[in-house]
């Protein structure tokens, strides 16, 4: 069994927790959010989860600082779920307390904050990871294993495209570069360095709205 705390209780932090309930080889243990009643307070984000009854943390341990949850012998794995600005250093205190740790992408606001993640990681034998689900969705997998496999032969070229729109919730975080890192961006991307080891990838970004 995997013992698990959750630092930060919004709408992905909720996210985490539910995904937790679902596996029977995880325990959620305990809640770090500066909000006291977490399981009163209202969450939004791009999924529709108004109809998803709440999960019952009368089990779990509710507390409104981080230090405290990562100080517990009784956790063996962290998700962060706080704003990104927050994600590089609790990250790391979460590896110095010896916590395997699941962090929400972006990994950090930027390329320094990142790599003092990762120097921090090699320092042990934990599992520390960013949170980057789309790897995991049944599509990509299906396609990764079908570029492996040479079943239609190598790829030559190919084109992804995702939308959204400007969310109409979190519009404080959003519109606050110092906890986002700049504009919101619709990013076209591919994922082909990891995919089939392209050379060169075109990476198209545009603020929104």
């Amino acid at each position: 069994m995997i013992r698990v705390g959750i630092i930060g209780y919004g709408f992905m932090g909720r996210m985490h927790a539910k995904a937790y309930a679902r596996d029977d080889r995880t325990q959620l243990v305990a809640i770090a959010d500066p909000r006291a009643n977490v399981s009163q307070a209202a969450a939004a984000g791009n999924i529709e989860t108004a109809v998803d009854p709440p999960l019952d943390l009368s089990d779990v341990a509710l507390t409104d600082d981080a230090a405290t949850l990562l100080k517990r012998d009784d956790i063996d794995a962290v998700s962060i779920c706080t704003p990104t600005s927050t994600h590089a250093p609790l990250a790391i205190l979460s590896i110095q307390a010896g916590k395997n740790t699941l962090i929400e992408k972006p990994l950090a606001l930027n390329s320094n904050d990142a790599a003092e993640v990762v120097e921090a990681s090699t320092k042990t034998k934990l599992c520390i990871m960013p949170g980057m689900c789309m790897r995991f969705w049944p599509e990509w997998a299906w396609l990764k294993q079908t570029i492996d496999s040479g079943h239609y032969g190598p790829v030559l070229s190919a084109v992804f495209t995702r939308f959204g729109a400007r969310p109409d919730w979190g519009q404080d975080f959003y519109s606050n570069p110092d906890l986002t890192g700049g504009r919101s961006l619709i990013c076209i991307f591919t994922m082909l360095t990891s995919f089939a080891g392209a050379s060169e990838i075109r990476r198209d970004c545009w603020p929104m709205g």
